[in-house]
């Protein structure tokens, strides 16, 4: 009988930490990257990845959450922010309010020059490559996810 609970128990053992294996990839912790001048990447949940300005000027958010593409040239990071879906701003409270106007006026493409600190926010795609060329990048620029930034 000994045996039999041993067997049963290191079946189970050996199940967990398959079952395990298979979910921790698809998982991706909490991080911040760095980008020129002091900015920052910062995923504080799937919900909420952003930019944030450099210590020297208070490390505010300049790039409100989603972001779901991001691309660095020089000084410049550019990328896409998305509607995010998070259920805690489909509420009526005033943060909630505040909070989706804010990411609404954000969301489309993005240019920030981390040299001058200027940011544009909300561009569609035709205003994007126009900004970028006026910046000296030329064509569309490669991005990834953010999540690829981890190396």
């Amino acid at each position: 009988m000994f045996r039999l609970i041993d067997k049963w128990f290191l079946a189970m053992v050996f199940c967990l930490v398959i079952m395990a294996s298979l979910l921790l990839p698809g998982c991706h912790p909490d991080y911040d990257v760095d980008l020129p001048n002091g900015y920052l990447l910062v995923r504080s949940n799937s919900y909420d990845i952003a930019i944030f300005g450099p210590k020297g000027l208070g490390l505010h958010r300049v790039i409100p959450p989603l972001i779901v593409s991001i691309g660095v040239k020089d000084e410049f990071v550019f990328g896409i922010v998305a509607d995010p879906s998070e259920p805690s701003f489909q509420e009526k409270t005033e943060r909630a309010i505040a909070e989706r106007a804010i990411r609404e006026k954000a969301r489309g493409y993005f240019l920030l020059n981390t040299k001058t600190h200027k940011v544009q926010v909300g561009l569609t795609k035709e205003a994007w490559l126009a900004a970028l060329e006026k910046n000296g990048l030329q064509g569309e620029p490669k991005m990834r996810k953010p999540s690829r930034w981890l190396g």
